[in-house]
C-alpha cells in the first residue's frame, strides 16, 4: 500500500513538475530545466513509461538524456539559460523589486544558479 501511494505521489509531483516546467517555457522569469529534470527523477521512480517518453521528447529529450547520462549541459544551454536568469532578474529588480531584501537575495540567487550551471561540465554533442 505505502509503495503504491508513494508512486502515485511521485507521479502526481512529476505531472505538476511538467506543468511548472510548460509555464517556465513561456515565462521568461521562471526556470524551464530544473522542473523537467525534477519530473524526470519522479518518473523515473514512480512511471518509467513518462520516463520514457520525457526521455524521448524532441525537444527536451537530448538534454535530459545528457544530464542523466553525464551531468552535463551543453554550451547552446549555458548560453540561453545565462541570458535568461540575468535580464529576468535584472527586470525583476529594476521593475518589481521595492524591498531591500529582494534586491540583496535576488543577486545572490542568480549569481549562485550562474556559478552552478557554468561549473558544470559542457555537453560536447548533443544527439538527437
Amino acid at each position: 500500500m505505502l509503495k503504491k501511494t508513494n508512486g502515485l505521489l511521485l507521479l502526481l509531483l512529476g505531472h505538476l513538475m511538467v506543468v511548472l516546467a510548460i509555464i517556465g517555457a513561456i515565462l521568461p522569469i521562471m526556470p524551464t530545466a530544473p522542473f523537467v529534470i525534477i519530473a524526470a527523477y519522479c518518473y523515473s521512480k514512480g512511471s518509467p513509461r513518462l520516463h520514457h517518453w520525457l526521455r524521448t521528447a524532441p525537444h527536451l529529450g537530448p538534454y535530459l538524456t545528457h544530464w542523466e547520462d553525464s551531468r552535463s549541459i551543453p554550451m547552446l544551454g549555458k548560453i540561453l539559460a545565462s541570458v535568461g536568469i540575468t535580464v529576468g532578474f535584472f527586470s525583476t529588480l529594476y521593475f518589481g523589486a521595492h524591498m531591500l531584501w529582494v534586491k540583496i537575495i535576488f543577486p545572490i540567487v542568480g549569481i549562485s544558479i550562474l556559478i552552478f550551471i557554468w561549473t558544470r561540465p559542457t555537453a560536447t554533442k548533443l544527439d538527437k
